[in-house]
């Protein structure tokens, strides 16, 4: 079993030793991070907004990024509004309408998922086993095949470990993407049904099929106006923000469209602090249906301390936050 030690007090969860800086400790060798049954602590959620609300804001250009190879790489997403959602038709979920507008501050977001290079990095780091659920062939590490291809098979929770580990080790405020900040990244300002505009490419650019992951760099005719790759397709990403306790989408949507209010990031409907009980929304990933259009405004969910299904594993991409553009 693995702890959070903060300043003398133990909590059950992922094992992070915070006084003052972050610091993510060993983790015991019988411990499966993707089937880990915890809530995200107070503490470690404190830690987290800590970071992220930092008063010291520094702009990031991505020259000043690129310092290893194990830190993903970002692109910018301009201060501005953009359509959110879909307008209600034949094969549109209620739950994905109805279309409206949500303004972001400027912020950073992944250029590509996390992939299982990265990924193995800070399982080295942290003295990890690695989860069966990531599926790699050489045990604790990706076959090389597969370091190209999106991390897939960790939980929520993995993928804020993963963010707080990126903090201490950068002293930048990585964090997730809130799903109106991953949508506006994969369609741009203009409210493009996909990625690359608004007619579907079956198979040409993205990966449709789930059962086959593809290396995140495949497919750069399929990138968005802000440069993200493999937004729609592949692997299915996390975001901060909350879906309610339940699958079906009738049954307690807590972000349901529109907004009332301004969205604001790590509040409302991304608070970090819900329990595990509550549903994450995931976004993106390839559909159990072949030939289904992959739209940017397509809606999942799944509970935080699990890792998808074999047939739907879930991956991530980082996100920054800051005030000014550069």
């Amino acid at each position: 079993m693995t702890y959070i030690n903060q300043q003398g007090a133990t909590i059950q969860g992922h094992q992070i030793n915070a006084a003052g800086a972050v610091t993510i400790g060993h983790v015991g060798d019988s411990y499966q991070i993707a089937q880990a049954q915890i809530n995200i602590s107070d503490e470690l959620a404190d830690i987290l907004l800590a970071a992220l609300t930092q008063e010291k804001r520094e702009d990031y250009s991505q020259a000043q990024l690129l310092q290893k190879i194990w830190e993903p790489e970002t692109t910018l997403v301009p201060a501005g509004p953009f359509l959110m959602g879909s307008q209600a038709g034949e094969g549109i979920p209620a739950y994905e309408t109805p279309q409206f507008k949500v303004t972001l501050p400027a912020y950073r977001i992944g250029k590509y998922p996390v992939t299982n290079k990265q990924y193995a990095y800070f399982i080295k780091e942290t003295e990890q086993m690695a989860p069966v659920e990531l599926g790699w062939g050489n045990g604790n590490e990706p076959s090389k095949e597969q370091e190209a291809q999106p991390v897939r098979g960790v939980t929520w929770y993995d993928a804020l470990a993963y963010c707080l580990w990126l903090i201490k080790k950068t002293g930048r405020p990585y964090t997730l993407p809130s799903e109106a900040q991953w949508e506006k990244a994969a369609r741009g300002s203009e409210g493009n049904l996909f990625p690359w505009g608004n007619d579907w490419q079956d198979g040409r650019f993205c990966n449709t099929d789930f059962n086959q992951i593809t290396a995140v760099i495949t497919f750069p005719q399929g990138s968005s106006p802000y440069d993200g790759w493999d937004m729609v397709g592949n692997v299915r990403e996390w975001t901060t923000s909350l879906w309610g306790r339940n699958r079906r989408h009738n049954l307690e949507l807590i972000s349901q469209y529109p907004w009332d209010e301004a969205w604001t990031p790590n509040s409302g409907q991304d608070d970090l602090k819900k329990s595990r009980q509550f549903r994450r929304v995931t976004r993106g990933g390839a559909s159990l249906l072949t030939g289904f259009p992959l739209r940017v405004a397509r809606r999942e969910s799944e509970l935080p301390y699990r890792a998808g299904l074999s047939n739907g594993r879930v991956g991530f991409r980082v996100a920054l936050n800051w005030e000014n553009e550069v």
